[in-house]
């Protein structure tokens, strides 16, 4: 590995300009919050803007993003979810410039560290991630910022390093449980470094993870096993050859169609290129605990569950592809001038997607009920994000009756249930309040 020097101004400008031009376009085509945005992290952040930490800390939601929405909001003004969209944002500019630091500290060469930057502010996930109330980009940036002090300590040796690299990937998982697959892999490589003393290190290991295997058998309803650190999602009945061959299919598919199939080949082939660094070595065993550990999983996740890897190994990849583009085969050139047209294609592509007509209607008829019954008040509807827009309590369409007693109802006909729901309505006569677009509302006793 090279060391580097700290990034010139100029160059750190570029990156935070670069980031923000890559943001923009899905920033402003944004339509209406996420469902874990709006249903796990903003009602914790709410709890602690309340003064309720004693109750934002008991609820299943890893703490550390709820708090720094409720930060943003406190220190703003802003309400919640825009609080979050910035707190996400101002991740993603972080995230992009400890990239660029990584790729200088593996690589040495400046090309080669905003290739790896324009691989991260152009990946279609993270960008749309990080313009909506979730956390991915805060995960990114303290992974990536955590492994570049670790790797700085194992140049220099310096323990202030080795501690600021620890906490932050600490701080990680308490957004994710997956950040401390970073820390685990760092300590496989410890334990396997040398022959000498190889059994004790291995066992200091293997303790503290068999202790916490034993109290989950014992008691798997524990706080700490609700949620991200739920081992029942991994231990299952159901782990036949054919059923794991398959979820590893289901990873690998998911991992190169979120990174991008290109870039991720040139990361793969960098691991090999670069299999003496420990950086390399690191991102190795990252990758094959993440693929051991989804693979266990089983189920369709989404891509974002990836990206703290994928952006891991960006690095790697940017030098392979400048190593191509360097080759004086023809082949390999053509190879990393289409990888890198690829991520400027797919963002390209991300950008000129507008915001969803129907989801802005659902948002639309939330707030207008909220304008119209005031906050808190239940709301029956078979888009849930349409009751958190109007500030309410989201109850299902399942025990509504034609011509009983009821709260407000919104119901959307652009699904089954909402067809059957509307037909008995006309049935019994009775008319929505109003309609935005495919959504009907009724207003209470109306």
């Amino acid at each position: 590995m090279v060391s580097e020097d700290r990034p010139a101004f100029s160059t750190a400008l570029l990156v935070v300009l670069a980031s923000v031009l890559a943001l923009a376009p899905s920033w402003i085509n944004y339509d209406i919050i996420a469902n874990d945005g709006a249903f796990q992290y903003i009602p914790v952040a709410e709890l602690f803007l309340q003064g309720r930490f004693r109750d934002a800390l008991l609820t299943p939601q890893l703490p550390l993003f709820p708090l720094a929405i409720a930060g943003m909001s406190f220190i703003t003004g802003l309400d919640p979810e825009l609080s979050g969209r910035l707190v996400a944002a101002l991740a993603f500019i972080v995230a992009a410039l400890g990239i660029y630091r990584l790729g200088m500290l593996t690589a040495g060469q400046r090309r080669v560290a905003l290739l790896a930057v324009l691989f991260l502010v152009t990946n279609r996930e993270l960008v749309q991630d990080s313009v909506d109330c979730l956390k991915e980009s805060l995960l990114a940036a303290l992974i990536v910022w955590g492994n570049v002090w670790i790797l700085r300590w194992v140049q220099g040796r310096k323990t202030w390093h080795l501690l600021a690299g620890v906490s932050l990937l600490l701080a990680g998982g308490l957004l994710r449980s997956t950040a401390l697959f970073f820390i685990g892999a760092w300590l496989i490589l410890w334990a396997f470094h040398r022959r000498r003393g190889m059994v004790l290190r291995v066992g200091l290991i293997a303790s503290p993870v068999a202790a916490v295997l034993v109290l989950w058998l014992i008691d798997p309803t524990l706080p700490i096993f609700i949620r991200s650190y739920n081992l029942g999602l991994i231990f299952k009945p159901e782990h036949t050859p054919l059923f794991l061959l398959t979820a590893a299919g289901k990873t690998v598919n998911e991992f190169l169609a979120t990174g991008n199939p290109l870039v991720m080949l040139f990361a793969f082939a960098g691991l090999y290129r670069m299999r003496a660094g420990a950086y390399a070595r690191h991102a190795t065993v990252v990758l094959l605990i993440y693929l051991l550990i989804m693979v266990m999983w089983g189920h369709v996740f989404s891509g974002r569950y990836l990206l703290a890897p994928i952006v891991w190994v960006y690095p790697l990849a940017a030098c392979t592809v400048y190593e191509a583009w360097r080759s004086r085969r023809t082949v390999w050139k053509m190879c990393a001038g289409l990888a890198v047209i690829s991520c400027l294609a797919l963002w390209g592509y991300q950008t000129q997607i507008p915001p969803d007509p129907d989801k802005l209607a659902w948002k639309q008829a939330g707030q207008w009920i909220g304008a119209r019954i005031g906050p808190g008040r239940e709301v029956m509807s078979n888009r849930a994000r349409l009751a958190f827009y109007a500030k309410g309590t989201a109850l299902s369409l399942e025990d509504v009756k034609a011509g009983g007693p009821h709260p407000c109802i919104a119901v959307d006909v652009a699904t089954e249930e909402g067809r059957k729901f509307k037909a008995n309505y006309d049935q019994a006569g009775l008319r929505a309040d109003a309609v935005f677009r495919s959504v009907y509302v009724y207003l209470p006793e109306s």
